[in-house]
Formats: C-alpha cells, sequence, structure tokens
C-alpha cells in the first residue's frame, strides 16, 4: 500500500500514462486527475453556452456588424465615419414610434441601423452620414430632431431635408467623377443607364 503513495518516475498512470503524482492512489475516492480536466473542459464548453446564449441576445437588440464593400467605401470615402449594423431593435422601435413595423434606416451617434432586407445604397447610407454628422454637430440633435418631426412632420424636418440634399449632392458629384473618368453615365433614378 506504501508503494501506491510514492512517486517515481517509472509508475505511469494506468487510465492517462501520465508520469504523475496519482500513481494509483487518486483513483480511488478522491477520482483522477484526469476527471478533474474533463470537469474543467466541461465548464469552459458550458461558459462557451453561455457566451453564445449572450451573443444572440446582443445581436437581437443591436445587430450584426457589416462591412461595407470595398468599391462603395472607394468611391463614397466619408461612409468610413460611421458604423453600420444590420437588424437589432432600434429600426423596429423607430417603425412603431412611426406606425410601421420598421423604417429602412436610423442613426444614433456614429452607428447607423439598417433593417433586414433593406439594401445598402449609397443614397440610404449617405443619407444616415449625414445624421451621423449632424449628432456631432449638436449635442440637442436628438431632441431637436423630435420636435421638428412632431412640429413639421417627417418630410418636413430640416434635418431630413438636408440629409435628403446632402445625399444627393454627394451622388451627383461622384456620378461627375464617375462620367469624367470615362465611366457610366447614370439617368436621375439610378437605375438605367443613359
Amino acid at each position: 500500500w506504501r508503494q501506491l503513495l510514492i512517486w517515481t518516475p517509472e509508475r505511469r498512470c494506468n487510465r492517462c500514462s501520465a508520469i504523475d503524482w496519482c500513481a494509483g492512489f487518486s483513483h480511488r475516492s478522491r477520482g483522477h486527475h484526469c476527471r478533474s480536466q474533463q470537469r474543467k473542459s466541461g465548464r469552459n464548453s458550458n461558459c462557451r453556452e453561455k457566451l453564445g446564449i449572450l451573443t444572440a441576445i446582443i445581436r437581437f437588440i443591436l445587430g450584426r456588424r457589416v462591412a461595407l464593400a470595398a468599391t462603395l467605401l472607394e468611391r463614397y470615402q466619408e461612409l468610413a465615419r460611421a458604423y453600420f449594423r444590420v437588424g437589432g431593435l432600434p429600426p423596429k422601435i423607430a417603425g412603431w414610434a412611426l406606425g410601421q413595423s420598421s423604417v429602412a434606416a436610423i442613426t444614433l451617434r456614429r452607428t447607423v441601423f439598417v433593417s433586414p432586407g433593406v439594401a445598402l445604397e449609397p443614397g440610404l447610407l449617405l443619407h444616415e452620414l449625414r445624421h451621423v454628422e449632424q449628432f456631432f454637430e449638436s449635442k440637442t440633435f436628438p431632441i431637436r430632431y423630435l420636435w421638428e418631426s412632431l412640429r413639421r412632420g417627417y418630410e418636413s424636418n430640416p434635418y431630413e431635408v438636408d440629409a435628403r440634399r446632402f445625399s444627393l449632392e454627394q451622388l451627383a458629384r461622384t456620378q461627375e467623377t464617375t462620367t469624367d473618368k470615362g465611366g457610366p453615365k447614370w439617368s436621375n433614378t439610378h437605375r438605367h443607364r443613359s
């Protein structure tokens, strides 16, 4: 019995072939050292499961972050100043406030939340980028935006008018540079080539 308690390099564990302190004694009432390793890895997988659930909750609330196409960023370099997410609660909440199921996109500070299924078109992204800039121009922008929406309505809200103007100007500027380089000429609707 005493020989089982003495560790010798020649003795190997029968269960794991490790040259270890266990030398047979830990196989009795206290369990094997390999089992403790299994329990630790079991805890890690449980942690991974909890992390997966937490990630799913965060994705439900904030959507998933998306990277814009390199060609889009090359054409409209100013879009790199904002973060873009698809899905999440903000577009749904904004839609509910307007009596709809969702809105195409909404901006909260530097992040633009786009509804799932809405194409990441330059016109929409540039419009929302202007709202990002409006957030940083005035600390009271969210309150002023809501006030103007209540007072004048969404379409006549000066911030929306400004964002539409900005978007159209940026699209026209890029269209001119593309035309100057011998690229395609686009019509005003941006759907058909002229």
